[in-house]
This record gives structure tokens, sequence and C-alpha cells, in this order.
């Protein structure tokens, strides 16, 4: 198989897929509230649902996928003949693999949902409000390209938005973007999109906040305000083209389509050979365990996260977010380099994949 090939696969050609037609029990893993915009399903989780098909295709692998964080989603249908769109990780063979509570009875539910649209009209993807890194990066189609040069980007519900929140509900209009410059936590809308860089220093005055549609770990956001031109500048020029073989060579959906290809086939092992072993050796180092202690500098920007061991004074590591440096405890340092013949890249893409963060090399706690 040719180059091309291998990318049109991870791009989504490939339309095969084992769970279609079958039963699974549903279990619903995203904002449990009666604001949010999916509470129909929360309301029906912990019941069977039957796959109808598959509205958005990722990568082939499981863990490719999960890694990438974009979780295939497949169109269900439950008993009553509701249909709806759930992620992959929802779908579990029994309810032993439940992890989250029953939902709530939703005749209390609907009476406090009532009383939350009196107060707020529209519906708000804000989460927790952030300190933005001084660079974070927001990507459109270039048909919009001529206007947000003449005007700066404008708050908008824009159509992915809507389709994202779903039609008939009335989306407060928003500006998302991803409070990082490292291309694989951008997000990937399948096109060859615009990309702006947003110099959050001379906007002091706009707030910003996690997008609560992804996990804590993700660095998209969003802000209801304006952005002046003066404050974005244009880092590379999309086709808006769906399809690979027009992309610019600079693309970042292009870029890491084919990163991902040429990659040496053991690298993607070896990642989770580290994980596998860390799982083994330190297991309470990893996401949702181990206590993660965050540090900011004066101005109330992220400067340092502390990742202890549960119910210890005991350092695991630290990553330093301006250094982009991933600090690790001596005693693990020297078993890993001991694996990897001093090789620690591998290292560092585990701790990225693991907590989300930007980590581009390893000192060690003396």
């Amino acid at each position: 198989m040719n180059l091309q090939e291998n990318i049109r696969r991870i791009l989504r050609e490939d339309k095969y897929d084992d769970k279609v037609g079958r039963i699974f029990w549903f279990e619903y893993h995203c904002y449990e509230s009666p604001e949010s915009c999916d509470s129909e399903i929360w309301y029906r989780s912990h019941q069977k649902v039957k796959v109808i098909g598959v509205s958005e295709w990722s990568f082939d692998d499981y863990e490719d996928r999960m890694n990438d964080g974009q979780p295939r989603v497949y169109l269900v249908e439950w008993k009553d003949g509701f249909q709806y769109d759930v992620f992959e990780d929802e779908l579990l063979e029994s309810p032993n693999e439940f992890y989250r509570p029953n939902p709530p009875k939703r005749k209390i539910q609907e009476s406090i949902r009532r009383i939350l649209r009196e107060e707020e009209d529209y519906y708000s993807p804000a989460g927790k409000e952030i300190i933005p890194n001084s660079i974070i990066v927001h990507k459109s189609n270039p048909m919009f390209r001529d206007k947000i040069m003449e005007e700066g980007l404008k708050v908008r519900a824009g159509e992915c938005y809507k389709i994202f929140v779903g039609y008939g509900v009335k989306c407060k209009p928003a500006i998302f973007a991803t409070n990082s410059t490292n291309k694989r936590a951008w997000f990937d809308s399948t096109y060859d999109d615009d990309i702006w860089f947003i110099d959050t220093r001379i906007i002091p005055d706009v707030k910003w906040y996690k997008d609560r549609h992804f996990e804590s770990t993700k660095k998209h956001i969003v802000t209801f305000q304006d952005i002046p031109k003066e404050a974005i500048t244009l880092y590379y020029e999309g086709t808006g083209s769906g399809d690979v073989k027009k992309w610019g060579k600079d693309s970042a959906n292009l870029y890491e389509s084919i990163r991902r290809i040429l990659k040496e086939t053991n690298t993607e092992k070896m990642i989770r050979l580290v994980g596998q072993y860390m799982n083994a050796m330190y297991p309470d180092f990893k996401e949702g365990v181990v206590d993660v202690e965050e540090y900011e500098r004066i101005d109330g920007r992220l400067w340092m996260e502390v990742y202890r061991k549960p119910n210890s004074e005991h350092v695991y590591a630290k990553y330093y977010n301006s250094k982009k440096e991933l600090e690790l405890d001596l005693e693990i340092a020297n078993s890993l380099e001991s694996m990897f013949n001093d090789d620690m890249t591998y290292v560092v893409e585990w701790f990225n994949n693991e907590f989300g963060t930007d980590a581009e090399y390893v000192t060690y706690n003396m």
C-alpha cells in the first residue's frame, strides 16, 4: 500500500466497523447536568442500545483514536425508537463495566432545568475560567479569511458549534481556540483550514474558559468576546479542501497524517511499552490517580505542575510549562534510561499523552 493510500485510509475512507448492528449497554461519559445539551441521553444512561451506523470516522486502531482524542461516534437507537450519537467508549459489553452513577429521576431534573432556563436563555460551552498562554491558536475555513483580516474574529454560533450542541438549542455566540502552539493539540476538522495565531498579551481584558465539550486534559478553550484584528496573525493559509491531495505542504492536518504514517513502526509500540511499564512499577502515576498540584505565576499564568504519589510527599515528576520541561524523579529516570539506552523521547511522548502536556525534553531531580 503506497503513502497516498495510507493517508486516505487514516482519513476515514475505510468504512467497515464491526460494532454496527450489535447491541451494547450505554453509559453516558460527558457533562452530567440538566444544562447539558446531551441531557436526554444522560437520563437514558445504563440502558441497552442498538448501533445503527457510524456518524464520525477516525483512525482504524482504537488506541490511536484514544491517544489522538478522536473517538469514533456511532448513531444508536434505544428500545423506544429514540436515536442519538454516542462515543465509542460509552458502548459497553456488560453492566459490570459501569463506573458512573445511575442518572437522576427525570421529573426532578426537569424542574431544575426550567429554573435554569429562566436564568440563562443560551447554551454556553464555558467551563472553568483560565489564563491563556501568550499565543493561542484558532482554525477557520479559508472562506472567512478576508473578513477576519478586515474585522478580526467575531463571536458567532458557527455551523460546527450548532451541530455539536444540537439544532434547536440557542447557542451563545463564541470563538473557539486551542491553548497551545503544539500541532498535536489543535482541533482537527479534517479540512485544510486557515490557522490563526492570537496574541493574548494584546487583549488582556478578554476572558477565556475551558471548553467543557472536551475532557480536562485537552487544550481547547473558548471566549465570548470579539478579538480585534491587531491581535491576530495568519500563520498558515489553508485550501479549505477535504482532499488530502490538494492540501499545502505546511498544512497541520497533512503534517499530522504523514507523520503518523512515516513514524517508525515501533515508536507507538515503545510509547505503549512505557505506559505498561509505568502502570506495573508506578500504578499511581497516571491520569486521574496521581495528585496534581498547580502553581501559578504572579500574573496568573500556569508555571508548574507537581505530580505526587497519593497521600504522600513523594514527587514523581514536575512539569514546567514555560520551559516545556519534564523533571522526573531520579529513580524513575534511571530505570527508564536503562530500558531505552538513554533515548527518553518515548518517555516524553508517553507523559504528554497521559497528562495532556507539551513537554519537549526531560531532566532529572537529583
